[in-house]
């Protein structure tokens, strides 16, 4: 029971520096064991952890912010009632996702956290038009607008019509996203909708010689014809 004398034979007479700092935690001397993560360890992560675990919010939150983890800051300053920086490292996390290529986690953050459905909209529309993550920006913003299914029926009808990005490759993936949005939905509506989209963005890639093999997608929209498929 005696941590802090077991960590010391652990560090100094053996050098086991994990197992020293180990020790420390389990005898809650949370902070020397992050002194042990960060200066002989060298892992400043495990030392923000571990200052977490041991209840010390603002030391952690200062060692999140050398990592540049903002989404942690926000969480933990959110915990201590700070509102005001809780919203402003969490913004700092969306943009620091955004330009780290992953909109898709920019945009739950702006829906989870800052409850901005306006900003994750534009994060999405703008990672789909970039072609960053593609799929996943577009099966999130369907599933967002999936509460109102007429709102989402002109959302899949704009983004057929937009000319923004590479046309070839968003063709691709909306029809796969819409395909798998069709599977999926109960109404009627939407999945009208998808259903005359995917045929027009196929038969538009058949008549273009760009891509046959979308094809294979069409009995997916016809369910009852069984031989649609090998046809």
């Amino acid at each position: 029971g005696d941590f802090k004398k077991a960590a010391y034979v652990y560090a100094h007479l053996l050098g086991d520096f994990n197992s020293a700092a180990n020790a420390l935690e389990q005898g809650r001397f949370f902070y020397e064991a992050s002194q042990l993560y960060l200066k002989h360890l060298k892992r400043p992560l495990a030392a923000a952890e571990c200052l977490e675990r041991g209840g010390l919010l603002i030391e952690a939150i200062d060692q999140y912010k050398k990592l540049q983890n903002y989404e942690k800051v926000g969480l933990l300053y959110q915990k201590l009632q700070m509102h005001e920086e809780a919203e402003t490292y969490t913004q700092k996390a969306v943009e620091h996702l955004w330009k780290n290529d992953n909109p898709v986690k920019a945009a739950e953050l702006c829906i989870d956290v800052l409850e901005d459905f306006a900003l994750a909209e534009e994060i999405l529309l703008d990672g789909w038009n970039k072609q960053m993550d593609a799929e996943n920006c577009l099966s999130t913003l369907l599933k967002m607008k999936a509460e109102q299914p007429e709102n989402l029926c002109e959302t899949i009808l704009d983004l057929k019509s937009s000319k923004k990005g590479p046309v070839k490759e968003k063709s691709n993936h909306l029809i796969r996203v819409l395909s798998n949005l069709f599977v999926h939905q109960q109404n009627q509506q939407v999945k009208e909708t998808c259903r005359n989209v995917c045929y027009e963005l196929i038969s538009a890639q058949v008549c273009n010689h760009q891509n046959e093999k979308n094809l294979g997608l069409l009995s997916i929209f016809q369910e009852e014809d069984r031989i649609l498929s090998s046809d």
